[in-house]
């Protein structure tokens, strides 16, 4: 036991540098950059933890790990480390979105060393009823356009996907060019055209076919009950999966339109703690945890509170490939074979990992690996990374 204690922990701030114009939107930490944790322990074993880019100011969130987190994990053993304790400690110290998502990825990391011990994939060690190591099918996460582009240009994209052998699509309403940062859109969501938004889903379906799952994500950006009638009339219709995050992430509106809605409603890729996904999971449909905003624990005490539950889950996966395979193993201990793959513009997802993301007739292949199963590409890091 010794020989599992943390000895060093790094943060370090990727930014790829944008270097040509970008003919659609694209996930906006692409431009702020992400940072993850490297974590190492006394017998030289390292891993690695990604918490969410949506942090704000990396260089603040350093420091502040650095003053009050970094003294209270240094020295610990990676197998019994408290990270509840820790958390009370620090409450009144740091602001708790920031806590939980730098501990979410301080967990990856954990658990990417504890599979290294045990010389075993993350998914192998948290389920042992399920074939772990089998493939998962992914759905593409894309569909972005510039509100001066028309929705018929989606269809290309969907059926390059569908091609490929993805068992799903998912879209979004066009975005002003001016409206570019995450955090703006999320403060004040811009209005949509809703009948252009729904002839683009009728045509998509009517191209795609019935049995091609299909997806929208509107982003928080339905402003109105009825506009929300006349979607969810016809996303269920057109035999959509689901919509997610219809209006705001405020509670009381979701239990609002519970009995009424047509479609299946999907949330929660902000939400923190299994108590949060408790009480959400009684007024939406589908459950959308990451772990790069929950830690792995949460995500275990979710799973066995919905042991008698109906609820599906299915991961909210936006981010870079190190939450991507956290993601990729924690979707092994639920019983949905499905899970969701960026493919907007996003160069750090093929050049970060030494072996990039193996996907095969649209099914995420694991590689057998011990923990995460990821090789940081020195090359990479060398040239579009920093120490902070």
């Amino acid at each position: 036991m010794e020989n599992n204690k943390i000895t060093n922990v790094e943060i370090i701030f990727v930014k790829y540098p944008e270097k040509k114009k970008i003919k659609f939107p694209f996930a906006y930490h692409v431009i702020s950059g992400f940072i993850f944790f490297k974590v190492k322990i006394n017998n030289g074993l390292v891993g690695y933890g990604e918490p969410s880019p949506y942090l704000g100011n990396f260089y603040l969130i350093s420091n502040l790990f650095k003053k009050y987190l970094l003294p209270l994990i240094e020295g610990q053993n990676v197998n019994s480390i408290d990270l509840d304790k820790i958390k009370k400690k620090i409450n009144s110290k740091i602001d708790k979105k920031i806590i939980n998502c730098i501990l979410a990825g301080l967990e990856q990391a954990f658990w990417d060393i504890k599979g290294k011990i045990l010389k075993q994939p993350l998914s192998a060690i948290l389920t042992k009823k399920i074939k772990s190591e089998s493939p998962i099918d992914l759905y593409a996460s894309g569909g972005m356009i510039y509100d001066d582009q028309p929705y018929s240009l989606l269809l290309n994209e969907a059926l390059e996907y569908k091609e490929l052998g993805f068992k799903g699509y998912k879209f979004r309403p066009s975005i002003s060019r001016k409206q570019l940062s995450h955090f703006k859109r999320t403060k004040n969501p811009p209005n949509f055209d809703v009948k252009k938004l729904m002839k683009a889903c009728a045509d998509l379906r009517f191209k795609l076919g019935d049995s091609f799952k299909l997806m929208i994500d509107t982003g928080c950006r339905i402003s109105n009950d009825l506009d929300f009638w006349y979607i969810s009339n016809c996303l269920d219709e057109l035999n959509f999966l689901f919509l997610e995050e219809p209006f705001r992430r405020n509670i009381e509106l979701y239990k609002k339109i519970r009995r009424f809605k047509k479609v299946q409603i999907a949330a929660g890729e902000s939400l923190q703690t299994q108590k949060d996904f408790n009480i959400w999971a009684k007024n939406i449909d589908i459950l959308q945890p990451d772990s790069n905003m929950i830690r792995i624990s949460e995500i275990l005490k979710l799973k066995t509170h919905l042991k008698s539950n109906t609820k599906k889950v299915i991961f909210h996966n936006w981010a870079n490939p190190i939450s991507m395979f956290s993601n990729f193993h924690l979707s092994k201990i639920f019983d949905s074979n499905f899970i969701e793959y960026n493919i907007t513009y996003n160069p750090v997802i093929k050049n970060l990992l030494k072996e990039t993301i193996k996907i095969k007739k649209g099914q995420f292949v694991f590689n057998k690996k011990p923990g995460l199963g990821i090789e940081m590409n020195d090359d990479f890091l060398k040239k579009y990374s920093i120490k902070l």
